[in-house]
């Protein structure tokens, strides 16, 4: 399930069976506590035919998304030169992104190269603001994917974490 208009906080989310139609849970499934903004995605185990009740409850507000620093990738522009993975990381957002680490791993979740990424200035003259990066990648096998990672930590609180992942499959020496 994807959020789309919770305000940013965290969430105390109540997952039951309701068993007599009153609307509220007699049975509970799961209950936890999330941090959820805006198009954040919820993962549900839901059982087959059961009626079921999800209730969500701000429990701490977060501050507004739009004054957050925004980290982006596009698989569309990641391209290999000779065995360097060439890496345009923008901020799309409002605020300054402070300095993270991007990681690449190929398609058994085993990181090949990992590399700092400097602090990024917000584009609030409305110029683009983009920090390329080189990262030497060993030589793969054809048709390799290679899943790129920003701030994999999760240190840096964004406007949306979506785009800050990429799959690619490289193509040597092409853009």
């Amino acid at each position: 399930m994807r959020v789309w208009t919770l305000l940013p906080g965290r969430y105390q989310l109540h997952l039951g069976i309701d068993s007599d139609d009153d609307d509220d849970s007699d049975i509970t499934l799961e209950q936890r506590t999330v941090a959820l903004q805006r198009a954040d995605r919820i993962s549900l185990t839901l059982p087959p035919n059961q009626v079921l009740v999800l209730k969500v409850t701000q429990t701490e507000a977060h501050p507004k998304l739009f004054s957050l620093p925004d980290l982006a990738i596009s698989a569309r522009e990641i391209h290999m030169e000779d065995n360097v993975l060439v890496i345009p990381v923008h901020n799309i957002g409002s605020a300054d992104a402070p300095a993270t680490e991007i990681v690449v791993k190929d398609e058994h979740g085993q990181i090949l190269a990992r590399k700092q990424v400097p602090p990024i200035a917000a584009p609030l003259d409305l110029n683009p603001k983009i920090h390329t990066l080189q990262l030497s990648i060993p030589v793969l096998a054809t048709g390799t994917t290679l899943h790129v990672e920003l701030d994999a930590a999760n240190q840096i609180r964004e406007i949306y974490e979506g785009n800050n992942v990429a799959a690619v499959i490289p193509k040597m020496g092409t853009r």
